[in-house]
């Protein structure tokens, strides 16, 4: 995330690469559902947990071939027009004579390191301050409440526990009337994600039980996702 926060955004140089709103929405129900997915995994039987991780990563697969399968075929297509169009150049290229095909120099160029676009960073987020604030809160209260963990099963453990999912809760609402403040006024842009009623609540409940086959399962809650 540090990498590509100074990055814009490829179609619409204003918007940043990382769209927060998504991470918003998405953070909250992550962290919920990994938690409550860790407490189950402690007290199910191993031959359960084993079925829904075939199960899991079966559906995982079927969806991550189908997506591959499908940009191979439109990078393919993308390619073969490249070269038609390369070709059309060279076999036709104006002033007479054969086409003439520029090569390389032989100069090797200097290898370039990525830092990070402080600057940038901080004239795309000028857009993005609540959203932000949101997503590191939300980090900085699950990271406080690992490092000060009650005793398993006591009565503090579930009221911390307890606290957690209403803090979800809280962060998920607050970003969800952040986006909707934030889109009464624009038009949605082609290859931007358009937020719904229906997709602020549909996508953090989608992130909550990724989250917990997530932690249920021992993965990654983005395989899931």
């Amino acid at each position: 995330i540090l990498m590509f926060c100074g990055d814009r955004h490829p179609k619409y140089p204003n918007r940043p690469k990382i769209d927060y709103d998504v991470i918003v929405m998405l953070n909250p129900g992550l962290a919920a559902g990994v938690t409550l997915g860790v407490m189950l995994n402690l007290m199910t039987p191993q031959w359960i947990i084993v079925l829904v991780l075939i199960a899991t990563l079966v559906l995982a697969l079927q969806k991550s071939l189908t997506k591959g399968v499908q940009q191979y075929k439109k990078e393919t297509k993308l390619l073969e027009e490249h070269r038609q169009g390369a070709a059309s150049d060279v076999g036709g290229g104006g002033g007479g004579g054969a086409g003439h095909v520029r090569r390389p120099s032989k100069g090797g160029s200097a290898i370039k390191f990525k830092m990070v676009d402080i600057p940038t960073f901080l004239e795309l987020a000028k857009d993005n301050t609540r959203a932000i604030a949101l997503i590191v809160g939300c980090w900085v209260v699950f990271f406080a409440s690992n490092m000060v963990k009650a005793p398993q099963c006591s009565r503090m453990y579930w009221m911390q526990l307890g606290g957690l999912l209403v803090l979800c809760t809280v962060f998920t609402k607050a970003g969800a009337t952040t986006i909707a403040q934030k889109a009464s006024g624009t038009d949605s842009a082609e290859g931007v994600l358009a937020w719904t009623p229906r997709t602020l609540w549909l996508y953090p409940l989608l992130s909550l039980v990724a989250g917990f086959l997530g932690g249920f399962l021992g993965i990654g809650g983005g395989i899931v996702i």
